[in-house]
């Protein structure tokens, strides 16, 4: 197996529109964010109250994980064209993976308060 056949699913104008449509949440999900605190205050009781129900804790969990997709693209982008040894950017590849994947493990215990 190659790097190359690992890529495929992500290849190309497949690459661009996950960008794209990552970008696009990301952005309505902060616009929402805005205007509910906007609406709400910005203290902690705002907060408190925007947070606390579960559809927002959904989002935020879909929030983060969109953005751990387009991070990982980015960086794949990065790395293909800055580090020209292809085992230092393969090594980069997937130490960076690694680490968005404890990240993205990690997440749903925080947003939904597993650690209590």
């Amino acid at each position: 197996m190659t790097l190359m056949s690992l890529k495929r699913p992500f290849g190309g104008m497949t690459q661009w529109i996950y960008q794209r449509f990552t970008a696009m949440f990301m952005l309505i999900y902060l616009l929402l964010i805005f205007v509910l605190i906007s609406i709400k205050g910005d203290g902690y009781q705002g907060w408190f109250e925007v947070m606390s129900p579960v559809w927002m804790k959904i989002l935020t969990t879909l929030f983060f994980y969109l953005m751990v997709i387009h991070a990982f693209i980015g960086v794949q982008h990065v790395t293909d064209d800055y580090i020209s040894f292809p085992g230092l950017r393969k090594l980069m590849n997937v130490l960076f993976l690694g680490l968005v994947v404890i990240q993205a493990i990690g997440l749903p215990y925080i947003l939904f308060g597993g650690f209590n």
